[in-house]
């Protein structure tokens, strides 16, 4: 069974109960339920995965993925990759990226951050994170300037998007990267 069909069938399963020898829900609970259903509905009726990337003329590249593992533990680990031609003089790199969460499991902690080639991208080498409640979405934007990192000047650029949530959870994940002269 797929990971999409086992949280779906979880979901249900955990809602269901046995009375009478058949599956009947309870009236209680019809509301929570019925949000139980459509978000398995939904799971259920999403791609396995899908990927997709889209270069322009080799300065702006978006890549998206759905139903990444996030792993949980004391490493990040690479969810999408990007990669624009060449860096170029007088450029700056600009990354959008975003990371939303598909299963709800309160209290779960997602932290993103980006590097190209290795190298950690402005605001700082930090991440961006949240603690989650429910369903939710950590987005970020970081730049570098290519000026000031000669090491990037003429080579392909490799932006990573990493991520680490605690647990470990399935997401969608989406990186928009691009050079702009500032």
């Amino acid at each position: 069974m797929t990971m999409r069909r086992t949280c779906a069938t979880a979901l249900v399963a955990n809602e269901l109960r046995l009375r009478g020898g058949k599956d009947t829900l309870r009236r209680s609970d019809t509301r929570k339920n019925l949000a139980y259903l459509l978000a398995a509905f939904l799971i259920l009726s999403m791609p396995e995965t899908a990927t997709s990337a889209e270069s322009v003329a080799g300065r702006k590249v978006a890549v998206s993925a759905d139903s990444i593992l996030l792993p949980s533990g004391g490493a990040f680990s690479p969810l999408l990759t990007a990669e624009i031609k060449k860096g170029k003089r007088r450029h700056v790199l600009i990354v959008e990226a975003t990371i939303a969460r598909t299963t709800s499991n309160p209290g779960t902690l997602i932290l993103a951050r980006v590097d190209v080639n290795g190298v950690a991208m402005e605001p700082s080498p930090l991440s961006v994170g949240q603690e989650c409640p429910a369903i939710c979405i950590v987005s970020g934007s970081w730049w570098l300037d290519l000026d000031a990192h000669q090491e990037l000047i003429g080579v392909p650029l490799t932006v990573t998007l990493s991520g680490i949530a605690n647990p470990a959870v399935i997401a969608e994940a989406s990186l928009v990267a691009r050079l702009e002269r500032p």
